[in-house]
């Protein structure tokens, strides 16, 4: 990911250094969620139908180590053409549509087919144009995660969301609920950025403890002391709610110590009792319950 992030600043370089800030086009791309429709923006500081110059719009997948740029869209004039000879990629759309802008469409995004970065490039005379963005897909489902623990011992509800949120700046919670259909979920953590404030401004219920440096793709609410009434469903959640989006809750729940049951080397259980039952003992009951299913069946 750092090498990506390397290549990426070096290719915006590059287009930065072949003209002046005047010349440079700029390119534009929201994130958009897997399965959703998203687009890629590019805007020329001329029209370029009245100059009738070149353009291409390509695919860089650093990600994937393909240092050889995809041709995703490519529109030319021929000598005495009114309008331009366009072609695009499989996965995308384009509606012809060019002016000091060019819009490729993309139907329903997927990561791998997708997500980049796009260079918008139009060729007239020398020098050659071009800028650079990436286009984000973000994973479909936010998701969930809380490990059982005895009463009383520290545990965490850890919520894995589709993006960085100390990028995005997405307002979110965490709530909590108990586990029956018609129990209303209650906010155990809510964060909300204010104008451009580095960090948000969070609240935070009693029994929880939560720390805003904490905040990335992957937030995490800690539990000090388990109790009962931390039993329950727990839901993640941006704000607004993102379309196609399907988010999961998680259950957090005592762990069942009575399961836990460990066996020595000299094939003695152990029930935590610290009396230790011959394994023997079990196997006489068993020969019981056989044996009188045997006379039964003979009856």
């Amino acid at each position: 990911m750092r090498l990506a992030s390397l290549l990426i600043a070096a290719v915006h370089c590059v287009g930065m250094l072949a003209v002046s800030r005047s010349e440079q086009p700029s390119c534009s791309a929201r994130p958009v969620v897997e399965g959703q429709p998203g687009s890629v923006t590019c805007t020329f500081p001329v029209d370029v139908t009245k100059q009738k110059q070149h353009v291409n719009v390509l695919r860089y997948d650093f990600d994937g180590l393909n240092f050889v740029p995809e041709l995703v869209l490519k529109c030319f004039w021929r000598t005495n053409t009114m309008n331009p000879d366009c072609s695009v990629a499989d996965g995308f759309d384009f509606d012809r549509q060019i002016s000091n802008t060019v819009t490729v469409k993309i139907p329903r995004a997927t990561k791998g087919r997708h997500e980049g970065v796009y260079a918008c490039d139009y060729a007239g005379a020398a020098p050659r144009r071009f800028s650079v963005c990436r286009l984000h897909v973000k994973s479909s489902r936010i998701s969930c995660s809380a490990p059982a623990v005895s009463l009383g011992r520290p545990t965490h509800v850890t919520c894995e969301f589709n993006s960085d949120l100390s990028e995005t700046k997405n307002n979110f919670y965490i709530s909590h609920g108990g586990l029956g259909i018609r129990s209303k979920p209650e906010d155990v953590v809510t964060c909300n950025w204010i104008k451009n404030q580095a960090k948000p401004f969070c609240y935070t219920k009693e029994g929880y403890n939560f720390t805003t440096e904490s905040i990335h793709e992957r937030v995490t609410v800690q539990i000090p002391a388990f109790e009962e009434h931390h039993i329950g469903r727990y839901y993640c959640n941006t704000v607004p709610v993102e379309r196609g989006v399907n988010t999961e809750h998680c259950n957090l729940r005592v762990e069942d110590v009575t399961t836990q049951k460990t066996t020595t080397s000299q094939g003695t259980v152990k029930d935590g009792s610290g009396s230790g039952a011959p394994c023997s003992s079990w196997n006489v009951s068993v020969f019981i319950m056989v044996l009188l299913r045997f006379l039964m069946e003979c009856a």
